[in-house]
């Protein structure tokens, strides 16, 4: 059994704490090839999940600190993100996440959040789970997979095929490569409200290691030249050798 608190909160800009959530972990470990079980946690981590409900809109840090219950250890770790207002006129993007698999979308919408939420729950580990995505980092051959959500779309400019996405990555801060506008075509344009974009893309072997960022842009072509015509986020990860 491994034990672990976590306590995540958003601050803002100016590091005033907004929301804070406290959620305890326990890992059961499967006794069938438990010492590569073990020996796979150490090289890869555990993969976990929480769910913090955010009060308002806006730019944040989101700071997670983890502590191991046994050895009293701690560590780490934040990431800046941005909650658009949905109340705003014309498009929207949320942050752009890292997700394992198309599979994600659906556990995202089911009621496991709810679990998340309550406090202390309990999980079955086991080898065979895959790199998780938390950890940025890939290598050639792998799938990145990526969901943003796209808000405040228009019904009839994506029926027009108006709405467009471009992909762009940049390595040390330079364009290594640009990508061709693409007409957003959900399989239902009646709830252009929010609208899930599911993204893949391998690592080839012209991607050399080193750091990348993912831009995604979404414009809408009618009111391209309006500030609330377009919108994008970025996101970075990092390649690494084998």
């Amino acid at each position: 059994m491994i034990d672990i608190e976590t306590l995540c909160v958003t601050s803002d800009i100016n590091g005033n704490i907004q929301d804070l959530k406290h959620v305890k972990h326990s890992f059961d470990i499967l006794p069938e090839n438990k010492s590569e079980n073990i020996a796979w946690i150490k090289q890869h981590g555990i993969r976990f999940s929480m769910l913090l409900p955010v009060k308002k809109p806006g730019p944040y840090y989101v700071r997670v600190s983890v502590q191991d219950k046994d050895t009293g250890k701690i560590g780490s770790a934040y990431q800046f993100l941005e909650i658009p207002d949905l109340k705003k006129k014309g498009l929207a993007l949320s942050n752009i996440f890292m997700i394992t698999s198309a599979d994600d979308l659906v556990w995202m919408n089911s009621d496991v959040t709810k679990e998340l939420a309550e406090g202390e729950f309990s999980l079955v580990f086991q080898a065979d789970e895959i790199r998780s995505p938390a950890l940025r980092t890939y290598m050639f051959g792998d799938n990145l997979h990526t969901l943003t959500m796209i808000y405040n779309a228009d019904s009839k400019a994506i029926a027009r095929s108006e709405i467009e996405m471009q992909s762009v990555l940049y390595k040390d801060g330079k364009e290594f490569h640009h990508g061709e506008s693409r007409p957003i075509t959900p399989d239902r344009v009646d709830t252009p409200k929010s609208i899930p974009i599911l993204q893949r893309m391998t690592i080839g072997s012209n991607m050399p290691p080193g750091d990348y960022m993912l831009q995604l842009v979404v414009t809408d072509k009618k009111n391209s030249k309006k500030k609330e015509g377009g919108a994008s986020q970025v996101m970075g990860f990092t390649v690494v050798e084998k």
